[in-house]
Formats: structure tokens, C-alpha cells, sequence
């Protein structure tokens, strides 16, 4: 397929990479760094004056970890806007295959709690860039957020941000329900007009997500009558770990860190994030709030000395994820912990241990040589008649042991 940037510049497809909700993503003939995103329907107006817009914002500070539209494409130049030009994002992956921990011991295997702590804080840098530009996201969830290995962070969907051109506002239309504020729940997104303070409460889940192994805040043991569906949950501020949560009928599922493993200025982060009056403007902690906290916290994290994938809070006693493990919870971070094993094992050097074993000199021998028994005389002997008169009928077959001076049947057929 052939196509024409807003410069009239030929961009020639490829092999196609994938297809969401708006759009196919395709690669380009003779790039390796941007891929085209082509729209199941043409841009209409409202849409293509908002790419226009977002390719003369485009800076080195977003673009640095955005995949940001580059370029429009047309059939012809100066025609209906039909697709984007956007970097490419490589060597990533989804956000939720880092916090998963079933998905992480494939995707990321040498991930620790310092890497999600480190990643946190690469979000939290990620979205006070945006909104230093003015820029909200809106459509914050577990799709547009990548992670490569070095817990560097990626944006992807951009177009579907919120931002303000040449005098415009140029909405964002979408939103997962999860990563929705209280006070946007059951609302009809494309008619309001989203607020950093809103892109903080997605900030907030996401990161909540990283340090506690994938849990939602808002999804906890609820002692209530019926259900509690997540959305219902956050709608009604039922903070599931909150100091408070015992007033709303939650509490955390097993088997999970909490609040009281993290250090009290983190926590607090967390309370206001998601305890009801956050809705009020610029009430959540902002992106550099959060960032500064995450840094000081992972600079405080200290190793298991039981576990040397375990970290966790020097302020603790114990190491959290131990005492999971003994109460029947699962090793979040077995894959760390069996790739140590690995590492060290690679610096064992098996023919120098070998060599000092065979260079130790064999002792004089001043054993005599065990006696030898005849077994010739030995013959089996059948059960007395008196052993045997309770025996069970002809269609039970025993099998006897004797076991400290009686009888034990070991299986019955």
C-alpha cells in the first residue's frame, strides 16, 4: 500500500503488525523506527485539525518516551487524513506482563521489587512530563504503557490523548473503567473535559499494580451481602488496604503485601489517591510527588538474607515476602531467586573442586573385609494354620507387613 506524508512525501507499507479498535499497524518499507498506524475510517475533521496539532507539538521531551504522531498520512498530499506515522516502540512489552507475576517470570525473570519500584517512578516521570505540556491522557490503562528491561517506560495510543491547540480543545473520548476516578464513573467521557488531577488517579492504579503484585486497590475481600464489581468499589471510594477500610466493608485479599510494609510517606500517597475527597481539584499527589517518594523508597530497600530475590522496606523486620510464602502464599519472585542460583552456579568451577577432591590421599585401609554368610539353607515358609483362620475370603487379596511386632494390611485389592 502506498501513502503520502503531510509533506507529500511516499511512505510505502509493509507487513502488518497488528489491529486494534481504531486502527491497523503496519511497517514501513525501509524504516525500522516508525511504524504506520491506518484508521479503519478516515480522520474526520475534528480528528485530522488534532493530528495536525499533535506533530507541531511534538518535542524531544515527549517524544523521548511517547510514540508520538511524527506525520499524517493520505492517499495525495493535502487529502483526508487516513493513518499516522508513529515511532516505533522496541524491545517492550505490556506494562501488566511486568506486574503479573505469572507473566513476569517469562517476560521479565530477573525482575525484583526494585525494578517495579524503578519502573513506578519512570511512570510517574513519564506523566509529569506530559502535563508540563499541558497534555492529559485521559485514557490511562494497562495497554498504552510499555516497560523494556532496562524498566524504562514507552506511551503508545497517543492520539487519543487530551490537549489544547490554537485555541481548540481537543478532547480525549475514552477510558477504561478501572483506571477511571471515582468521579467519572458511569459518565460520558467525550463530554468532559479531563483534569491532571484525574490522569492521577490512573497514575495511582498503575503504580499500585507494580508494587503490589498486580492486585487493584479497589478489589479486596468484601464482607458485605453479594458482590463488589470493581467500578461499583472505586464509584464508592472502598479503598480495599486503607487504614478505614473495615468502614466500608473491604479488606485486602490474602496472601498480599499492605500498607503497614510500606513506608508511611508512600502509604500516605496511596490514601489520598484513593480516599473519598480526592475528587476535589489538584487533590491526588501529582507525578513529582510520586517520583521523588518511589526514588527515596527504592534507595531504602534492603535484601532478604533467607532469599536473595526478596527485597524489600529497611524499616521492616521481617521480610514481607517470607512470611507470605509461610502462611501458603506463592514466591512472587521465584524467577529471581532461581536465576541467582543460575549465576552463581556459572562461576563453579567443577574441574578445580574435582582436582583438589582427587589430590586428598586416600587412607590406609585397616577394615576386614565383612564375613560371608551361606544362604544356601534359606527356603520361604508358609504361615501357620493358625495365622491364618481370619484371613479375608478368596476375593480379597492382602498384602501383611509385620510393623513394630503386628500386622499392618498395606493394600487390599
Amino acid at each position: 500500500m502506498q501513502y503520502v506524508d503531510q509533506h507529500g512525501q511516499n511512505i510505502s507499507l509493509g507487513r502488518k503488525l497488528g489491529t486494534g479498535g481504531e486502527g491497523a499497524v503496519f511497517e514501513i518499507s525501509n524504516s525500522s523506527d516508525y511504524v504506520a498506524k491506518i484508521y479503519h475510517k478516515a480522520a474526520t475533521n475534528e480528528k485530522a485539525a488534532k493530528l495536525a496539532a499533535m506533530v507541531q507539538l511534538a518535542t524531544k521531551e515527549i517524544v523521548a518516551f511517547a510514540a508520538w504522531p511524527a506525520g499524517t498520512l493520505h492517499e495525495r498530499r493535502g487529502g483526508t487524513t487516513l493513518g499516522i506515522l508513529i515511532p516505533r516502540v522496541k524491545h517492550s512489552h505490556e506494562i501488566h506482563e511486568l506486574y503479573s507475576p505469572a507473566h513476569r517470570k517469562a517476560r521479565f525473570p530477573r525482575a525484583d521489587w526494585r525494578f517495579l519500584v524503578r519502573t513506578a517512578r519512570n511512570c510517574a516521570a513519564a506523566f509529569a512530563t506530559l502535563h508540563e505540556h499541558n497534555i492529559v491522557i485521559g485514557d490511562v490503562n494497562q495497554g498504552n504503557l510499555f516497560v523494556s528491561q532496562e524498566a524504562t517506560v514507552s506511551l503508545i495510543d497517543c492520539d487519543s490523548f487530551q490537549l489544547s491547540a490554537n485555541g481548540r480543545m481537543f478532547r480525549c473520548p475514552v477510558g477504561v473503567a478501572h483506571f477511571v476516578p471515582p468521579e467519572l464513573q458511569q459518565t460520558r467521557l467525550s463530554d468532559v473535559i479531563r483534569t491532571a488531577n484525574h490522569d492521577n488517579f490512573g497514575l495511582a492504579i498503575v503504580i499500585f499494580h507494580l508494587l503490589f503484585m498486580g492486585r487493584h486497590p479497589f478489589a479486596g475481600r468484601y464482607s458485605g451481602l453479594g458482590d463488589m464489581p470493581i467500578e461499583t468499589a472505586i464509584r464508592e471510594f472502598r479503598f480495599a488496604y486503607s487504614s478505614s477500610a473495615a468502614r466500608f466493608q473491604m479488606a485486602p485479599p490474602p496472601h498480599s503485601v499492605t500498607l503497614a510494609h510500606l513506608p508511611q510517606d508512600l502509604a500516605v500517597l496511596f490514601e489520598r489517591a484513593f480516599a473519598r475527597g480526592s475528587e476535589r481539584a489538584n487533590a491526588r499527589p501529582t507525578p513529582h510527588v510520586w517520583a521523588s517518594t518511589l526514588d527515596q523508597f527504592e534507595r531504602n530497600l534492603c535484601q532478604c538474607d533467607q532469599d536473595s530475590g526478596h527485597f524489600f522496606s529497611s524499616l521492616l523486620l521481617d521480610c514481607p515476602w517470607c512470611d507470605i510464602i509461610r502462611t501458603g502464599g506463592p514466591n512472587f519472585f521465584i524467577s529471581v531467586t532461581m536465576q541467582s542460583v543460575v549465576d552463581r552456579s556459572a562461576l563453579f568451577d567443577l574441574a578445580g573442586i574435582w582436582a583438589q577432591i582427587q589430590s586428598v590421599p586416600r587412607p590406609d585401609s585397616s577394615f576386614k573385609p565383612a564375613p560371608r554368610y551361606a544362604t544356601d539353607h534359606l527356603r520361604p515358609r508358609p504361615l501357620p494354620a493358625s495365622a491364618t483362620e481370619n484371613l479375608p475370603s478368596q476375593n480379597v487379596v492382602g498384602i501383611i507387613a509385620a510393623v513394630g511386632g503386628g500386622l499392618m494390611l498395606l493394600s487390599v485389592v
